[in-house]
């Protein structure tokens, strides 16, 4: 049960309320660094560009060094990069932060779905990674309802906003890497004594390897470009921040 809401809030507040507390700040952000729409859109989207590296290496590395640090160690850079977000000064020092963030953010789920596989295998699985998954929704609710209605104005602006996150991230860091009397059964993945780079042939040379591939691909441009620039349109429409 530890393990199961560990893994879930990280989801919550990890990953979920930061990633979407982004695209309602917007309009604060870009007024404040005199940013673009095209410029707005790069900061969206580039965390993506690293995440295309952590896809291929996320896993053989969960697999090495066991979920548990690999978690701990994602959280870590989440919460020093997200929360460096808001000591930027112009759209160049944001994207750096945003693409070096995207590398932590793009490691925690499948190594959060990799510490279900290990402590529910079996029937229970299924449950697990829907409970799991759950904390992703309601983290990306109450990010887009919170970050500008609430959060920014009674912290004082967007900046104080991230340095909470990052505060939050590294909480969960220390709390994954002193799980280890109780997760001590989450470091004892399967050993795979082939190298990451076999490993790495081997997965691509499966054509349905490909084919899933190219159709996550799609539906994860639809679905990211429909979540970062929905707030600004609708608020364009005259909509109400919360609403």
């Amino acid at each position: 049960w530890y393990i199961l809401t560990l893994a879930t809030f990280t989801f919550t507040f990890v990953v979920a309320i930061p990633a979407m507390s982004l695209p309602v700040l917007f309009a604060e952000i870009a007024r404040d660094l005199g940013l673009t729409l095209v410029q707005v859109g790069w900061i969206w989207g580039i965390g993506s560009v690293m995440g295309i590296v952590v896809g291929l290496l996320g896993g053989p590395v969960g697999d090495r060094l066991g979920p548990r640090r690999t978690l701990a160690g994602a959280c870590l850079l989440m919460g020093l990069c997200g929360a460096a977000r808001g000591l930027t000064w112009n759209f160049m020092s944001l994207a750096v932060t945003m693409f070096f963030l995207g590398f932590a953010q793009s490691a925690i789920p499948m190594n959060v779905h990799k510490t279900c596989g290990i402590w529910f295998p079996g029937p229970r699985l299924g449950t697990a990674n829907g409970v799991v998954s759950v904390g992703m929704a309601f983290g990306f609710m109450v990010g887009s309802l919170l970050a500008a209605t609430v959060l920014s104005p009674w912290l004082g602006g967007w900046r104080h906003v991230f340095f909470l996150y990052g505060a939050l991230a590294l909480l969960f860091s220390l709390l994954w890497w002193f799980s280890q009397d109780q997760a001590a059964a989450a470091d004892a993945a399967p050993v795979d004594h082939l190298s990451i780079g076999a490993a790495l042939r081997h997965v691509t040379s499966l054509p349905n390897v490909w084919w899933l591939s190219l159709a996550t691909l799609g539906v994860t441009a639809c679905i990211n470009g429909t979540l970062g620039y929905l707030p600004l349109y609708l608020r364009d429409l005259g909509w109400p921040d919360a609403t």
